[in-house]
């Protein structure tokens, strides 16, 4: 049987990929009703750089980045990227 944290823990997960579905993006901060959403995933994200989230949590908050960067894609498919480039000129100097 889970444990209570699992549960919730599972909860907030579908909330937050529903979320994403629904709307594209993380939930916006400055909006109160959705903003434990928001926290929930940056303090799981925190606890994954800091190797305390099992592998198997990793790999479900791998999936929601990559459904946040799908979705942009569709939205904006031409969109043009900025280049990156290992040469570029340094700027002028202002005097």
């Amino acid at each position: 049987m889970a444990s209570r944290n699992h549960d919730k823990w599972d909860a907030n997960y579908h909330q937050l990929k529903d979320y994403i579905s629904l709307h594209h993006q993380l939930p916006d901060k400055k909006k109160q009703e959705d903003r434990g959403l928001l926290n929930w995933w940056k303090y799981n994200k925190r606890l994954a750089k800091q190797g305390k989230l099992d592998t198997t949590r990793m790999l479900l908050l791998q999936q929601l980045s990559d459904m946040r960067e799908v979705s942009m894609v569709r939205i904006m498919p031409d969109t043009p990227r900025p280049e990156t480039s290992a040469q570029s000129e340094p700027a002028a100097p202002l005097d």
